[in-house]
């Protein structure tokens, strides 16, 4: 059940994407954000997120659960890094606006976008952004 993690940016490291491929479940999911964690962790600075469901198909039961779960696990961690979802249909809109409300510390860094070229075009504003915010 493949959910893949690979570095968007693999000079940089400064992205990890999250490749969901129909068929998947939420075992290898929590598998992969947990190697995606390590390899932030490996570089010692900020990573933003992007997962990719251009081809994930359906999204198994109790995804907002398991979202939940992760961001849960996760929240300080993330607090300031951008999280990209890509490619997720319109019929789970709802599960990333409860995600976000229930997660309002993350909720402004959470962006949904129809590509993973448009995901990176967000990271691109993001991080400009970032460093016109950053003290002198």
């Amino acid at each position: 059940m493949p959910v893949h993690v690979v570095w968007d940016d693999p000079d940089e490291k400064t992205v990890v994407r999250y490749e969901l491929v129909q068929p998947w479940d939420w075992e290898s999911f929590h598998s992969a954000v947990e190697r995606g964690w390590k390899m932030a962790l490996a570089e010692g600075r900020r990573t933003d997120i992007i997962l990719d469901f251009s081809a994930a198909g359906r999204i198994p039961p109790d995804a907002i659960a398991h979202f939940s779960r992760v961001m849960r696990s996760r929240v300080d961690a993330r607090a300031g890094s951008a999280i990209i979802i890509a490619g997720m249909g319109e019929r789970y809109v709802f599960v990333i606006d409860v995600v976000s409300r229930l997660f309002p510390r993350l909720a402004p860094n959470i962006y949904r976008v129809p590509t993973v070229e448009e995901a990176r075009a967000i990271l691109f504003t993001v991080r400009r952004r970032r460093k016109q915010t950053i003290p002198a």
